[in-house]
């Protein structure tokens, strides 16, 4: 799954970090909001890569896309 950030009604940047094996994390609050229940999220990390060499011309690269479900 990819997701178009440029047609996104929503997008919630947070700060990424990782460690040398490539595993990221990004706490993040869930608000106490009954009304978000049941609501489907995307979700895609974005990565720059200023200080190494990566394929990408722009030293960028990404995850593949998750869907979110909040539940009760």
């Amino acid at each position: 799954m990819v997701i178009d950030l440029a047609s996104s009604a929503l997008v919630i940047p947070f700060d990424f970090v990782s460690d040398v094996s490539g595993v990221g994390a990004a706490p993040f609050p869930i608000p106490n909001d009954p009304a978000l229940v049941g609501g489907v999220f995307y979700v895609q990390t974005l990565w720059l890569w200023s200080d190494c060499n990566t394929p990408s011309p722009f030293h960028l690269s990404s995850s593949a896309g998750l869907q979110l479900t909040v539940l009760p």
